[in-house]
């Protein structure tokens, strides 16, 4: 009898371990999911005010060189000013492009690291869960010996 009260003891707690286990390794799952949100975030906002320099940047380059094409004596309507203005903007829109493109992409890399990770949490609990279920079946049998005695 005592036996027995010992083998229900330890089942009880392999089947309480395996579930801490899970819990434990779904809350860093959970952690490392909030880091990469608020990475996600950073990285966004970060990309937004690098955005906003470069096309101020060119904003300045642009009117540098209206003033150089100006000291000249050339008129702003020429087709040659006209040209190099279309120019100025199209790198602009391309360089303010490309810094908005690379952050879009590492945002969406980041969100996707932060969905694997709620993944991973929630499949730590289910695996806990599992692990303690079965450690619960595997010690049936020795802890109540008749319970497989009617059994088909």
């Amino acid at each position: 009898m005592c036996t027995m009260a010992i083998q229900a003891a330890a089942m009880a707690i392999s089947a309480a371990g395996a579930i801490q286990q899970g819990n434990a390794q779904a809350k860093i799952a959970e952690a490392n999911a909030k880091a990469a949100a608020n990475q996600r975030r950073s990285e966004m906002a970060f990309a937004a005010v690098e955005e906003s320099r470069v096309r101020q940047q060119m904003t300045r380059q642009t009117a540098q060189q209206r003033a150089q094409i100006a000291s000249r004596g050339v008129t702003l309507d020429s087709p040659a000013a006209l040209a190099l203005g279309r120019d100025a903007a199209r790198e602009t829109f391309m360089a303010a492009g490309g810094v908005r493109a690379n952050a879009q992409a590492r945002g969406a890399e980041l969100s996707l690291s932060e969905q694997i990770y709620a993944r991973e949490a929630s499949l730590a609990r289910t695996r806990g869960t599992m692990s303690a279920a079965a450690s619960v079946l595997e010690a049936a049998p020795e802890v109540w010996p008749g319970l497989m005695d009617g059994a088909p």
